[in-house]
Parts: structure tokens; sequence; C-alpha cells
């Protein structure tokens, strides 16, 4: 018996659409950027562009993305912050699929670097570097979530 996977279409959550434009700064003002953007970060993707491209990519892999779907997954970003101290980024996504019932549910993940206590501004590249990493598996957690939440609801009771 093939199991049913639900088929999603996604967009930005307008609703919680917030200021993460292009960058995120470290120290001194040197700035993040969404991952494969230039260090200008000029007319390029924003964090949230980059947040709605990687999640239809992944729900492509596992093959529960569809254009045309009635259900619509929005996300959007929450929260992006980073700890030099702590080393590690807080990455939070709000996410909503209102013909589920699922209304601002937060997801968050945190993803560490690696911290040079003596240079401070390769503590920061090293945070870049790992920003792609921390944005799949929170993308990841997002379809674990909604799934479960899906699996829970009593109209789509449907294995997955």
């Amino acid at each position: 018996m093939v199991e049913d996977k639900a088929l999603f279409k996604v967009d930005l959550y307008a609703q919680h659409l917030n200021d993460y434009k292009h960058s995120v700064s470290c120290i001194d003002g040197v700035p993040f950027y969404p991952p494969g953007n230039s260090k200008e970060g000029k007319d390029e993707t924003t964090f949230n562009q980059y947040i709605e491209n990687t999640l239809i990519e992944k729900l492509k892999r596992v093959g529960q993305y569809d254009p045309q779907s009635d259900l619509t997954l929005f996300i959007a970003v929450k929260s992006l912050d980073f700890s030099l101290i702590h080393s590690r980024w807080y990455i939070s996504l709000y996410v909503g699929v209102p013909e589920l019932g699922i209304k601002d549910l937060v997801v968050t993940k945190e993803m560490p670097f690696d911290r040079d206590v003596f240079n401070l501004i390769k503590s920061c590249e090293n945070a870049q570097n790992v920003l792609p990493e921390g944005m799949q598996k929170t993308i990841n957690q997002v379809i674990t979530d909604v799934n479960n939440h899906k699996s829970e609801d009593k109209f789509f009771n449907k294995s997955l």
C-alpha cells in the first residue's frame, strides 16, 4: 500500500514578514548575508526568500511539493540571532498551514559554530559558514512538525 503524503505549496507568511532583508550584523558592523549572496547583498535574496526557496527545494526532494495544492505552508523568519559568547545561531521561523489549523507555529533550532577567542572576525566568518546547515536543519524541523501535526489531525489521519 502506498502511503499518502500531503502536498503543499509555499508562500511567505505576510503577517510575519519583518526587517530581515539582506543582512544581520556581527561585530563592528560585519554583516551576515543569506547563503549564496555576495558580500554586498544588494538586490539579492532576503533571508525570508532564502527560507522560502529552501523549503520548496526540500519539499520537492521528499515528494511533498505541488504549486497547485490546496494546502499552503506559510513561512517567515521570526528571529535570526547569534551569540559569539555561546558560539551558536538561534534560528526561529513562523510556520502556518491554515487549512490544517496550524497558525503561528514557531520552529526554533540552535546551530553551534567555532569561536576564535583571539580573532572575532574569524568567529563571524565561522558563523556565516555554518548558517546554511543551520537553516537546512530548521527547515527539516518545519517539515517534521507540520507532518506530525497533520498526522494527529483527524481529517488527515493517513500514514505519512
